[in-house]
Formats: structure tokens, C-alpha cells, sequence
């Protein structure tokens, strides 16, 4: 009876202990962190199931860690996780590393900014180890270092992608390819005709850069309003780089039809004789940004008026000398010859090329001949 009593014992007591002995938590699983994985932005480490009766202790680089909340570190870190119970325990051990430092912007070569280009052009990339390129014209796939060459305004666009964590940078780069030509008569009459003024100045290039609101005063006649309307339509057909147009206010010429013996109450300095007297004034050397014209009307009749309309407008925009050398041109020096009432095709390259994007403010003749001179085709 003792023996049985002494076996009932022990095995009580075995199956107690045998009960108070609980196996080793299994190894924590987690998400938002995978061994030897670069991130491009912080990231956020949670356990994907917790067991009961375990503790979890986390670090990264031996620092605690409280796991759900973003870590953004840059570099190499490792992660360790302990999991404990009853003072048994196992470990979870990720390296990763977190990058979030984008490539550098590409350095582009071939085309600047909003620079017209002749003929073609040939685009290529200072390329870095590591990073990949993709680049296009307009959308369509463009293959570095090739020629393209279709006339037009254009948008170059390179996405760099740094291959080690997939962040990238992008550029874009607005170009215009420009095939006009011009004879040298054309530029050297250009030259002539808007580098410097009437009654002296400095030879550079002066233009307006934003559009010109003509405001008109004293007595015009309805053929004058009629002529300046033409005048107007037609400068804006041959320029496309700013707008002119006829205001009642906000203007920034002043145009007057008054007697001859009244210009110097509108400009002081006006020479006297002139039936027809025009003046800008600069921002800065080179932008024009005001002027005022004079139109005489004593003793003028229509045709005296059409002329001086056309002629004055157009100087005011920064043509502001006369030649003798084609009499059908409205900048012709001497009107007792010729009282022209339209531009001739000469003047309209003149207005052309002045106001063309790259000819430039403060360009004197050597580097506008400089600019001109791929363009400049025999007659």
C-alpha cells in the first residue's frame, strides 16, 4: 500500500513540474523591415503576432527600439529582437539600410534652357554609377547623343532613378529648333537700321521685352486710327515675342497728332523741322519700357500722316536709325523722296530679327553677327 501511495506521489509531482516548464517563445516574425533591403524613405517595424506569457525587447545598432514607430536613420543598422519567457528566449537578427538621399540632378549637355537652336542638336548626360536614365523629346523616346532635328519648340526631360533605392530626380528643358535663314543684305541692314539711334546713341541692341500698350492723344483723324490699327495688326504678324495694341489707359506709349510747334511741350528735347518725332526711354541700358511719339499735323495731309504713323511706331521699338540706301523701305532718310506708306520686305526682316528671343539685350554688332552667322544663307 506504501509503494502505491509513493508511485501516486512522484507522479503528481512529475506531471506539476512538467506543467510549470513551458516551451521557448517561437522566433518573432515581423513586417516593414526584409534582410539586406535599401529603403528609399523611414520605415515602420511591427510585429506580425504576439505570443502570451512573452516579452519582446527590440534594438537597432544596440539602441532600444520601440517597435510601430518610424525610424529614418540613414545608413547600415541591424535589427535585433528578443523574445523571453520563463528566461528562455530567441532572437530575431535583420541587417538593412535606409537611403533616402535621391541622385544628383543631371548635369545636361547639348541644349540650355530656352535656347534656339539651328538646324539640330545632339543631347548627353554626364552619367553616375549606379543611377539609371531614361529621357525623351516631347514624350517620345529620345536616345542620348543622337541627332534630332525637327523644327519647333521642344521639351527635353531626363528621370534619373539611383538603382540601389529606386528614388529619383527629374529635369526638363525647354528648346526650340529655328531654321530661318537670312541673306547678308538682311543683317547687315539690320545692323544698321537698330544698332544705335537717329540723332545718336549707344550701337547696342534695345527692344521692348513686355508688350506695348499705345495710348492716342490730340486730334487724329479716322484714317490715322485706321492706319495705326493696320500698323499695329501688322508688327504683331511679324513679332512673336510681345503684343502690341491700342489702350485708353495703363499705357506705356504716349501717342500725340498735334502741331509741329507744340512738340516740345510733349518732349523738351524734340529737333525742330520734323514733321513726325518719336523718343523711348530704357530700364536699365537696354530695355525699353516707355516711349513717347509725336505725329504732326499742320500743314501734313493723310498720306504725310500714314507715312510718319508707320515710321514712328516702328522706331520707337528699337529701329531708331534711317538710311539711304533702299528707297522703299520706311526707314529711308530722306522723305522728300520717298513717303512710304507700307513695310517693305526688307523692313520686315529688320523687325524680324530684332525682335527674335536670342538676340539679346546689349548685343553689339560683332555678337549679333556672331549669333546670326550659321543662318546667313547667298541670295
Amino acid at each position: 500500500m506504501k509503494k502505491v501511495v509513493v508511485l501516486l506521489f512522484i507522479m503528481i509531482i512529475s506531471l506539476a513540474l512538467i506543467g510549470c516548464s513551458k516551451p521557448a517563445p517561437e522566433k518573432p516574425i515581423v513586417e516593414g523591415v526584409e534582410e539586406g533591403k535599401i529603403y528609399g524613405e523611414p520605415i515602420e517595424i511591427s510585429l506580425k503576432q504576439r505570443e502570451e506569457d512573452v516579452q519582446y525587447r527590440s534594438t537597432i545598432d544596440g539602441e532600444e527600439y520601440e517597435l510601430g514607430s518610424p525610424y529614418e536613420k540613414e545608413g547600415e543598422h541591424t535589427l535585433v529582437i528578443e523574445a523571453t519567457r520563463d528566461e528562455k528566449s530567441t532572437e530575431l537578427e535583420i541587417s538593412f539600410e535606409i537611403d533616402t538621399i535621391p541622385p544628383e540632378t543631371p548635369s545636361v549637355a547639348g541644349i540650355e534652357e530656352n535656347k534656339i537652336y539651328f538646324k539640330s542638336v545632339k543631347i548627353n548626360v554626364e552619367k553616375v554609377e549606379g543611377v539609371s536614365y531614361k529621357t525623351t523629346i516631347d514624350d517620345n523616346e529620345y536616345e542620348l547623343g543622337s541627332t534630332f532635328e525637327e523644327e519647333g519648340e521642344h521639351v527635353f526631360r531626363i528621370v534619373a532613378v539611383k538603382e540601389r533605392n529606386n528614388l529619383s530626380v527629374e529635369k526638363e528643358i525647354p528648346f526650340t529648333i529655328d531654321n530661318t535663314t537670312y541673306t547678308q543684305k538682311e543683317v547687315n541692314y539690320f545692323t544698321e537700321i537698330a544698332l544705335g539711334a537717329e540723332y545718336g546713341g549707344s550701337p547696342y541692341v534695345k527692344k521692348w521685352v513686355s508688350d506695348v500698350r499705345i495710348k492716342v492723344g490730340g486730334n487724329p483723324t479716322e484714317n490715322d486710327l485706321k492706319k495705326l490699327r493696320g500698323v499695329v495688326g501688322e508688327l504683331n504678324d511679324i513679332i512673336q515675342t510681345i503684343e502690341l495694341s491700342i489702350v485708353e489707359d495703363n499705357e506705356n506709349i504716349n501717342m500725340y497728332f498735334v502741331p509741329q510747334g507744340d512738340f516740345r511741350e510733349y518732349i523738351p528735347g524734340a529737333v525742330k523741322g520734323n514733321v513726325g518725332y518719336f523718343t523711348y526711354y530704357t530700364k536699365g541700358k537696354f530695355e525699353i519700357d516707355r516711349a513717347t511719339i509725336l505725329i504732326g499735323t499742320f500743314g501734313t495731309n493723310q498720306r504725310d500722316r500714314s507715312h510718319l504713323i508707320i515710321e514712328e511706331v516702328t522706331q520707337a521699338l528699337g529701329m531708331g536709325k534711317d538710311s539711304p540706301k533702299y528707297k522703299d523701305s520706311i526707314f529711308h532718310e530722306y522723305e522728300g523722296e520717298s513717303l512710304n506708306q507700307e513695310y517693305s520686305k526688307l523692313d520686315k526682316k529688320v523687325i524680324e530679327i530684332l525682335y527674335r528671343e536670342d538676340i539679346s539685350l546689349g548685343m553689339d554688332k560683332n555678337k549679333v553677327l556672331e549669333r546670326l552667322s550659321e543662318r546667313i544663307v547667298s541670295e
